[in-house]
Order: structure tokens, then C-alpha cells, then sequence
């Protein structure tokens, strides 16, 4: 190849190269990839400029969009919003996405002062002509999402009235949201029995026309919505509502029997087929229970505990054992309740400490003498089994003795205690690596050495200086 041809070749290569480094330099694809590894290092300074470095040819919204999701998850929220105004200046215009970005960070920042204004001045630009292709029910879920946390709950209904102007529906999440607004306690101003009413019929109707999906979710809003009802027959319409969307079978007589027919005059009768039923979950199953230990019904609900889990094949979580713990303990009579509660600690073996926590926590609900004798009793069960135990099951139990055990108790109360190795117990502490677990078993630590020294009358002169030793040591741990 002569020279001239090699000089050309290399003026091709050259002008190639230029050219495809352009196109990287002008990639927003590229550039998004960049602004993600730079906040990724924490440098959202460096990203900011980038972006504002590149010109109008290259669209920089996916750039910005992450810039404004990394500001909401670091808590930066006027920062984010001073992001989106800059990005709108600069003409590089939000996308469905930025919008879901903004509202969904906004709802993470509830206790932001400005967070709820911000939120909605942006929700109310999307419904402005030049977004409206942009605004979709995601959009609508997500402010309505910022209402329930920021405690704006006349907002959330005057929003929910605007879906019937747009081109969409409400879907599970919008209903499940204002019914869990409607939990709430501190409602004002507002008829919650009348919203409740009215956004039942339109969860039931909805169900009944194809295309609308209700989850298990969406109903235990609604039947958490009902047990914070006043009225007795709010609670027991639960079990009512439980037949009709999960198809399992009314155990408790209604205390009205138009109740379970009929509400605000339509039917629930003629609302489900059998293949429409949602299948129950550990959520659904512990509505149930809540539900019979607030109406009191507490055979019932081991009624429906054995039918559940026999017929439905559910693996029950921690908050169902702990809610079936306490129908165990109010039903069974005190001859056989210590052989019931081994029973059942013997059954949830494998979920060992935990467990036994999630019962003392139970037994430290009321604090009764009675709830003592039972968490006494599950200590002993611990002993003779040999099951694991940690400072969070001793401080509960030191707490509910001291409220309930009596002079001639401590004694026995001292003796059982003193077959647990509080040393270890204390001196593991040091090994845990998680700041928050070591924290709370500081606290618990603490606590349990000074309701030790309430004893030290009982207490031997050697076990009495044991216990500041070990407490002097948690404290040091503290200061550390």
C-alpha cells in the first residue's frame, strides 16, 4: 500500500473514531449509565453538573430522573424538587416516570414540612394539558399514597373524586389505600360509616364487571377498616365480609341477621362465584383472630385457626401464633393450660427464641396475674426443653413479675431465673454486629439488672454484687 492510500486510511480511521465518540458523548443511554455510577459513589454534585454539561440535542430525562430518585431516598427533598424545576427549564421534559418518582418520594419523606404541598402542585401540573398523556392511576395511587401519610385524608377523597374526570379507574391499590385512610382514629370532618358504606358498594360492583382485580390486600383494609368501627356489628360484619370474599363459611352466628345479607341496600349475596373467591393468606387469617378476640369469641376463632389451616394448607407467621396464643390462654381451662401452652411451643420447635419472645410478648400485653403464672410456665417449658433464650424473653418476664408476683412468689421467681447464664447472655453482647440488635439488648440488659436489685433483699451478698458487676459492664458497653 502506498503512502497516499495509507494516509487516506488513516484519515478514515480517524474521522470514525470522532464520529463514534460523538455518538457516546451524545447518548443518553450512556450518559444515564454514567450519572448511575456517580451516585452510586455518593457524588450527586459531580452527576448535577454532567447533566447540565450536555446539550439540549441529548436527552437528559432519564439522567434527571435518577438524580431526582437519588435526592428522595437520601431525604434531599428540596433539592429533588429544585432538580425537577431545573430540568423542565433546561427542556429536557419529565416523563411518566419522573412524575412516579417525585410522588412515590414524597410519600418516603412524610415528616418533610413541604412534602405534601410539593406533592400536590405536582399532581395537579399532570392534569394540566400539557402532561395529561403522561397522568395514569399509578400517579393518582402514589399522591393518594402521600395523603394517607402526611394525615391528609379530605385531600385524599377530593382526589379520589377526580379519577371519574380521567380516562382511567381506580384499581385494589386506590380502594385499599382510602380504606386504610379510613382505619384511622383521627378522622375529621368526614362521615367515615357513610365513605366506608360507599366505597364497599363500589369495591363489590367493580368485582362484579371483568377487568377489576381484588386482592387479599384490598380486603384486609376493608376488614381492618370495620374493626375499628365503633359498633360491635362493625367487628362481626368481618366474618360476614370473610364468607363473601374468601368463601369460608360463617362460623359465628351474626348479631343482625340483615347484616350479613345486605349493605346500604345492595346484595352480597349474589356478588361472588366460587371461582372468584381469593384464597386466604396469613394477613386474611389474622384479621379473623383479631377479629374473635375483640368480639370476645375467642372458641370461634380456634374454630376457624383449625378449619384455615387444615383446609387452605397455610404456613402460619409470627402474628398468627402470637393472636392464637392469646385465644389459647383466654379458652382453655387453668387445669390443663400449662400442658396446652407445651403443646404448642413443642409444635413451633424449629422457630425456637422467636416464638417464645412472641408469647411473653403476649403475656406482657395485660400484665395480670394470670398472664405471669402462663409466662412462668413457658419459662419452665424453655428449661426442660432446652430451647434458646435471649435478654429480650428475661426483661419481659422480669417486667410482668413486677407487676403481678407477690412476696411469697420472689423466692421461686429468683430460683427459676438463676438456671439461665445471665453472664453469657450479657457478655454476648459485645459479638453482636448489628448496631441496632446491640442497642435494644444493651436496653434490655440494663433493665434486667436493675429489676434484679428490686430483689436485693432475697438476694445473697455475692449475688447481689454479681448483678452490679454485670450491670457495671452493660453500662460500659453503652458508653462505647
Amino acid at each position: 500500500m502506498d503512502k497516499y492510500n495509507k494516509m487516506r486510511l488513516f484519515i478514515h480511521q480517524g474521522i470514525t473514531y470522532v464520529k463514534q465518540f460523538r455518538m457516546l458523548h451524545h447518548d443518553s443511554y450512556i450518559l444515564s449509565k454514567e450519572i448511575k455510577m456517580l451516585l452510586n459513589r455518593g457524588n450527586i454534585t459531580d452527576a448535577i453538573i454532567k447533566v447540565r454539561n450536555h446539550n439540549q440535542i441529548v436527552s437528559c430525562t432519564v439522567s434527571w430522573n435518577h438524580i431526582i430518585d437519588y435526592c428522595m431516598n437520601n431525604g434531599r427533598v428540596n433539592l429533588a424538587f429544585k432538580c425537577f424545576n431545573e430540568m423542565k427549564k433546561r427542556s429536557h421534559f419529565p416523563n411518566s416516570q419522573t412524575f412516579t418518582i417525585l410522588l412515590r418520594g414524597f410519600s418516603k419523606n412524610s415528616t418533610h414540612p413541604k412534602s405534601f404541598s410539593y406533592a400536590f402542585h405536582i399532581y395537579k401540573s399532570l392534569w394540566s394539558s400539557k402532561y395529561a398523556d403522561r397522568l395514569s392511576i399509578i400517579h393518582t395511587n402514589a399522591m393518594l399514597h402521600v395523603c394517607a401519610v402526611t394525615k391528609q385524608s379530605q385531600a385524599a377523597f377530593e382526589i379520589f373524586k377526580d379519577i371519574s374526570k380521567s380516562n382511567f379507574a381506580a384499581d385494589s391499590i386506590t380502594y385499599t389505600i382510602l380504606f386504610n385512610i379510613l382505619s384511622h382514629e383521627n378522622m375529621k370532618n368526614m362521615n367515615v360509616y357513610d365513605k366506608r358504606q360507599e366505597l364497599l358498594k363500589e369495591v363489590i360492583e367493580a368485582w362484579n364487571m371483568k377487568g377489576f382485580v381484588v386482592d387479599e390486600s384490598l380486603i384486609c383494609s376493608i376488614f381492618l377498616c370495620f374493626l375499628q368501627g365503633k359498633k360491635h356489628k362493625d367487628s362481626d360484619f368481618v366474618f360476614t365480609l370473610a364468607e363473601r370474599f374468601f368463601g369460608i363459611k360463617r362460623m359465628i352466628p351474626p348479631l343482625q341477621k340483615e347484616t350479613d345479607v345486605s349493605i346500604n341496600n345492595f346484595n352480597l349475596d349474589s356478588s361472588l362465584s366460587e371461582n372468584k373467591y381469593i384464597k386466604i393468606s396469613n394477613k386474611g387469617l389474622n384479621i379473623i383472630l383479631l377479629a374473635c378476640l375483640l368480639l370476645k369469641k375467642e372458641e370461634y376463632g380456634i374454630e376457624y385457626w383449625d378449619f384455615i389451616i387444615k383446609n387452605y394448607g397455610l404456613i402460619p407467621d409470627y402474628k398468627n401464633y402470637y393472636n392464637y396464643f392469646l385465644l389459647l390462654v383466654r379458652t382453655k381451662p387453668k387445669s390443663i393450660i400449662d400442658k396446652v401452652i407445651e403443646n404448642t411451643i413443642q409444635k413451633q420447635a424449629s422457630l425456637e427464641s422467636n416464638i417464645i419472645l412472641l408469647y411473653m410478648k403476649a403475656c406482657n400485653k395485660n400484665r395480670t396475674h394470670s398472664d405471669y403464672i402462663i409466662a412462668k410456665t413457658i419459662l419452665k417449658i424453655v428449661i426442660q426443653h432446652q430451647m434458646k433464650i435471649d435478654l429480650h424473653i428475661i426483661d419481659l418476664f422480669l417486667q410482668i413479675a413486677n407487676n403481678t408476683v407477690s412476696k411469697n412468689g420472689i423466692l421461686d421467681l429468683l430460683s427459676l431465673l438463676q438456671q439461665f447464664d445471665l453472664k453469657s447472655l450479657i457478655f454476648a453482647i459485645s459479638h453482636m454486629k448489628n448496631r441496632h440488635e446491640r442497642n435494644d439488648a444493651i436496653s434490655a440488659g440494663i433493665r434486667i439488672c436493675s429489676n434484679l436489685t428490686k430483689y436485693s433483699k432475697y438476694l445473697s451478698e455475692n449475688e447481689y454484687k454479681d448483678i452490679q458487676i454485670l450491670k457495671d459492664r452493660v453500662l460500659k458497653m453503652q458508653s462505647s
